[in-house]
């Protein structure tokens, strides 16, 4: 089974629809796809399930994240929470802005090969956008390697589930440390929160950003101009 993770809410929901829509075609093993309610109202759920009955869908209960909270940090730590329990052999998460690229068949061949799928985020070196405090508190302060890469992206990382679980289970432990997750002193230009620890932790496991074009990032879709 191949679990696909979409946290949303209803500021993405016009994207949320343009990633459903990219994953048809794609759609060819067993999976199910997973919409983490943090906020969608109910006309938007009724939406999805009138209109995308080509994939298999749940959509969890609702879970808002309050603005400005060190909750509003964490909804990809908690996604990987729920992989951990789902225990499917394969999965995936995705944001809103996301589109699936390839087959899920060819991404599984690939991930079974090397445990977990990710990408660099930009070109920014780990020490520019992981805080100190966090890098300490992760035990890679004083590794070079680690801070002098570039952060990878917290989004569309694949992970193989029986080779992985270590990983994913430090990605959701230091993501319920507040010391990690949003240290004191920290904001989006020097720290990013649930991509920062999940870029350390990876590279602590000794994962190297894939390259592979399985999902593309950031897409934007104007609702009008």
């Amino acid at each position: 089974m191949f679990g696909i993770y979409i946290p949303a809410n209803s500021a993405f929901f016009i994207h949320l629809q343009g990633l459903l829509y990219s994953m048809k075609g794609h759609l060819n093993e067993d999976y199910i796809v997973k919409i983490l309610d943090n906020g969608l109202s109910n006309n938007q759920i009724n939406f999805i399930k009138n209109n995308f009955h080509f994939i298999k869908i749940e959509i969890t209960p609702k879970k808002t994240y309050a603005p400005k909270d060190i909750s509003a940090y964490k909804f990809k730590i908690d996604a990987i929470q729920m992989m951990i329990e789902d225990n499917y052999e394969f999965a995936m998460n995705m944001d809103c802005k996301n589109h699936l690229k390839i087959n899920l068949a060819q991404i599984m061949d690939e991930v079974k090969e090397k445990k977990v799928l990710c990408n660099i985020s930009g070109l920014h070196y780990e020490h520019q956008l992981t805080h100190e405090i966090s890098l300490k508190t992760m035990g890679v302060y004083e590794n070079e390697e680690i801070k002098n890469t570039y952060q990878l992206q917290a989004g569309n990382i694949v992970y193989h589930i029986p080779q992985a679980l270590d990983i994913m289970k430090e990605i959701v432990r230091y993501g319920n440390d507040q010391l990690a997750l949003y240290p004191p002193g920290s904001n989006l230009s020097n720290h990013r929160q649930d991509q920062s620890i999940c870029s350390v932790v990876l590279k602590k496991f000794n994962i190297k950003p894939t390259h592979t074009y399985y999902a593309s990032i950031h897409n934007t879709i104007a609702k009008d101009i």
